[in-house]
């Protein structure tokens, strides 16, 4: 069976999937930057201008509009949440506060990046 005909279906998908990990995790950043700044160990400000790029990112990725440029700035969280969790924190891939999730949200926004947002957009 040939599923091919279902493209933009399925980058529909994979876009509120991305959007929605976004949206869960960017207004937290917004209201409690200064608790979270403590964890991550950067200043406040840094993390409420993360928890704005991400949650505008999750709004466009929902909504297909401004794909790229929300797929850039997700590959760019995920590169700098990848490097402070393997070079700052000393993770590994898998187990407690692994990378994998991000190194997988980082390959979805690439996909995104590449292949648009697909015909369902608001």
């Amino acid at each position: 069976m040939e599923l091919s005909s279902y493209s933009d279906l399925g980058l529909l998908i994979l876009r509120v999937a991305v959007g929605a990990v976004f949206l869960a995790h960017g207004p937290i950043k917004i209201t409690k930057a200064n608790t979270m700044s403590q964890g991550m160990g950067v200043h406040a400000n840094m993390v409420m201008l993360l928890g704005v790029a991400e949650t505008f990112a999750a709004v466009a990725m929902i909504l297909g509009r401004f794909t790229t440029l929300a797929a850039l700035i997700i590959m760019v969280v995920m590169a700098g949440a990848t490097y402070f969790k393997t070079q700052k924190w000393g993770k590994k891939f898998t187990g407690e506060n692994g990378w994998e999730l991000d190194f997988t949200l980082f390959a979805a926004a690439l996909s995104l990046l590449c292949l648009g947002a697909g015909a369902y957009v608001l």
